[in-house]
């Protein structure tokens, strides 16, 4: 079972289900020649982000499961976010608007995540709504953390 539920510059996240089991998981696919070309000066910051996920453990931070990869392509298993992002439950609101007490709940779980990260020395460079998740139980889980230096 796979169903897109995202797509970025070197590859896409999909919704699977591994067999063994039948938990559901995010799985990010990487192309390594689009990660390599666009890092060709610092090959190391092709792993960031599997090291950063494995690295941060928070509740409001989406957590890896696992990661492989092939010749060509790098994948990472993640936890999934069962509602949506935060961009798209702006989208699907009449004038793109949330209540203040929305606002005021969502900022403050950003906060704590990017709090933590930075306490572990990390700074988040994509916050954006599309890479804060919502989870089926009202929480966020910030997402896409390539961006960390």
């Amino acid at each position: 079972m796979f169903c897109r539920l995202g797509q970025g510059g070197y590859g896409f996240v999909v919704h699977c289900r591994k067999k063994s089991t039948g938990m559901d998981y995010a799985m990010k696919i990487q192309l390594k020649v689009g990660m390599v070309e666009t890092f060709y000066d610092d090959v190391s910051r092709v792993v960031q982000e599997k090291e950063a996920i494995a690295s941060v453990s928070h509740p409001f931070i989406i957590s890896m499961d696992y990661a492989f990869q092939t010749q060509s392509l790098a994948m990472i298993v993640m936890e999934l976010g069962g509602s949506g992002s935060l961009k798209e439950a702006l989208r699907d609101r009449v004038g793109h608007r949330m209540t203040e007490d929305e606002v005021r709940f969502y900022s403050a779980e950003i906060f704590l995540a990017l709090a933590h990260i930075h306490r572990l020395g990390m700074i988040y460079r994509d916050l954006k709504p599309a890479n804060v998740i919502l989870n089926n139980d009202g929480h966020i889980k910030l997402v896409d953390l390539g961006g960390i230096i």
